[in-house]
């Protein structure tokens, strides 16, 4: 079956226009719903759960590099002051 759609694709020697993607939809207007309806509030959602989901594990990254350097910077106060009681020590 050819129709404009599939002759649209099949061109490439000019690139489509940018309002001939309506040349694909069905010649039937009854065809084409009015509303998206169920499938876009689906796909609404599941681009939303995607953003939660990225968002709470950059938090997540987030609160284990602070604690990285909390516990980083614990370590060398540890150490400094050791240093300094070992320098206290043998004077």
């Amino acid at each position: 079956m050819h129709n404009k759609c599939n002759a649209l694709e099949s061109s490439q020697n000019h690139p489509p226009n940018p309002g001939s993607w309506k040349n694909c939809l069905p010649q039937n207007q009854s065809l084409v719903p009015k509303k998206l309806g169920t499938a876009a509030l689906e796909h609404l959602q599941r681009e939303k759960q995607k953003v939660q989901v990225f968002t709470s594990q950059h938090k997540l990254r987030s609160k284990i590099q602070r604690a990285s350097m909390i516990a980083q910077t614990q370590f060398l106060i540890f150490c400094i002051h050791r240093a300094d009681i070992e320098n206290q020590t043998q004077t």
